[in-house]
């Protein structure tokens, strides 16, 4: 009876010697997956983090490009205002000297007649 006591006792052991060996082996796989599962993700993070800074580069180019488009145009609305302002006061320089030559050409109408005798000069201008 004890005899075979102890061969079930060791015939248990085995068994669970033997699963843990098994149990342990299965682990071992596992890590084994996981560690190579963790080195392709560490490689498509290398790859996002890659293209994330490449578009970071980009987007700083393009940023600056901006900045310059912005400047050139505000250099170009400046130069605009300026030439408007240019032409605003031509023009009233123009009305200036047209009121004038208006003013002298009235002045030279009232003072000079003319008639199917020929041209003279009015002496009794009537002064307005």
């Amino acid at each position: 009876m004890e005899v075979t006591i102890v061969k079930e006792i060791i015939a248990a052991l085995i068994a669970a010697v033997g699963l843990y060996v098994g149990f342990i082996n299965n682990l071992r796989t596992e890590v084994r997956l996981l560690k190579e599962k963790i080195k392709t993700l560490e490689e498509k993070c290398k790859a996002v983090t890659d293209e994330v800074n490449k578009q970071e580069h980009l987007n700083t180019i393009l940023e600056e490009k901006v900045k310059k488009i912005e400047s050139r145009q505000e250099s170009h609305s400046k130069k605009y205002d300026e030439l408007l302002e240019l032409i605003n006061d031509i023009k009233l320089e123009m009305v200036k000297q047209f009121s004038r030559l208006t003013s002298e050409i009235n002045g030279f109408n009232s003072m000079v007649e003319a008639s199917d005798n020929g041209v003279r000069i009015n002496k009794n201008q009537k002064k307005k």
